[in-house]
């Protein structure tokens, strides 16, 4: 029996609970942010600056607060985007062995493709579509309902990106209900792809094993 290497469900569900994290990490300091980010602005202000410890002012308190928030949140979006990574080269890795379609993108190329300034606007949602292309057979595919979900993930994506950086309020970092929003809905599109090329990878892989198995292999282990 050849060695058929299985799909990469652990580093999924690592990504979904990262996502998970990472959406109630911004939920956190967006409730930060409107409960006490007007009036903590206000209070630095006041103060000429930031508040030294020595001073024993409670805004200490809140300054410290709000510092870990930012901290938690950007810790977590960078592991959760390292994650997400991880889980597709593995899952890149696996269609290279199956070979249902040919990639049109190279493994290295795949995951470059984020790091290029305005190239990663537009072809990631193109390497994870050709992911998914060669994950299963394509009789087992159904492009309609994939390419929906496709699109509406990468344009949540976009829109999400354009909340956290372009349209910011008069808040200590401008996160917001929108950005938490906005973070929530791509997170739920981002883990429904992830699951959709898992699951497609998983009845290959299973399968693969099966057709693998010489005939009467089970009923000589049952002896």
């Amino acid at each position: 029996m050849r060695y058929a290497p299985s799909a990469p469900v652990r580093p999924a569900m690592w990504t979904c609970v990262l996502l998970v994290s990472n959406v109630l990490a911004v939920t956190a300091l967006a409730i930060f942010e409107a409960t006490r980010g007007q009036t903590l602005m206000r209070e630095i202000a006041a103060m000429g600056g930031m508040p030294r410890e020595s001073e024993g002012n409670p805004v200490v308190g809140a300054v410290t607060v709000f510092a870990l928030l930012v901290l938690l949140a950007t810790g977590i979006a960078l592991t959760t985007a390292g994650s997400y990574l991880g889980w597709l080269w593995r899952a890149r890795q696996t269609i290279e062995v199956y070979g249902l379609t040919r990639p049109r993108f190279s493994r290295g190329w795949a995951i470059a493709v984020w790091f290029v300034p305005l190239v990663n606007l537009v072809l990631p949602p193109l390497i994870v579509h050709d992911v998914w292309r060669g994950s299963s057979s394509p009789r087992r595919l159904t492009l309609a309902p994939w390419l929906t979900l496709l699109t509406c993930w990468w344009a949540s994506c976009l829109v999400t990106v354009w909340t956290l950086v372009f349209s910011r309020g008069p808040l200590l970092t401008g996160t917001g209900h929108a950005q938490a929003a906005s973070v929530l809905v791509s997170a739920l599109l981002c883990g429904a792809t992830i699951w959709e090329i898992t699951r497609a990878q998983q009845m290959t892989t299973d399968s693969t094993v099966r057709l693998d198995v010489p005939a009467g292999a089970g009923r000589r282990g049952l002896r």
